[in-house]
């Protein structure tokens, strides 16, 4: 006979992550990624014109799901910056400065930026970590998007860095 759970066991909960696309993007190939590292994913489609509805869209969504990390892709990683919460961020070569947000020096995580990103320069990446010293900054990849296996392994590292998890720790 197998005796039953006592009560106060803990409970294995999944790591929560707000996932926030880049500008005009449709689908998210980072969401279906980090849900394959096991992850809680929510990726809210945010409009594309209006700045401050998709901030309030990203709150919204980060409200509701009780993010344990806000990732952010180019105008995502803006978005992200944007919201006033203590989660730490992962921010994907973020486009800050071309959507004028002002990043509070607070703020907490790892930004991850290519040195051949011929969108987003990788100088705004270095100068937002100046600027906030809890954001290091990990320079990889072969392009803005940071699919290659050098990006997602970077995003990976970073997930499992933040949010605790040792699977995701030797995820390459």
């Amino acid at each position: 006979m197998i005796a039953p759970l006592p009560e106060e066991m803990p409970t294995c909960r999944r790591p929560k992550a707000l996932v926030l696309s880049g500008w005009m993007t449709r689908t998210s190939s980072k969401a279906a990624f980090v849900r394959g590292l096991g992850l809680e994913v929510e990726c809210p489609r945010l409009p594309s014109w209006r700045l401050k509805a998709a901030i309030r869209q990203a709150q919204d969504a980060h409200d509701r799901l009780g993010s344990d990390v806000i990732i952010g892709m180019s105008r995502g990683g803006a978005i992200a910056l944007a919201i006033p919460e203590d989660r730490p961020l992962i921010l994907l070569a973020p486009a800050w400065r071309y959507f004028g947000v002002r990043p509070r020096p607070d703020l907490e995580g790892i930004v991850i930026h290519s040195p051949r990103d011929r969108i987003i320069p990788l100088g705004h990446s270095r100068e937002l970590c100046r600027r906030c010293p809890g954001l290091r900054l990990v320079i990889t990849g072969i392009d803005h998007r940071l699919n290659c296996p050098s990006g997602r392994g970077a995003l990976a590292r970073a997930l499992g860095e933040l949010v605790g998890l040792p699977s995701m720790r030797s995820s390459t």
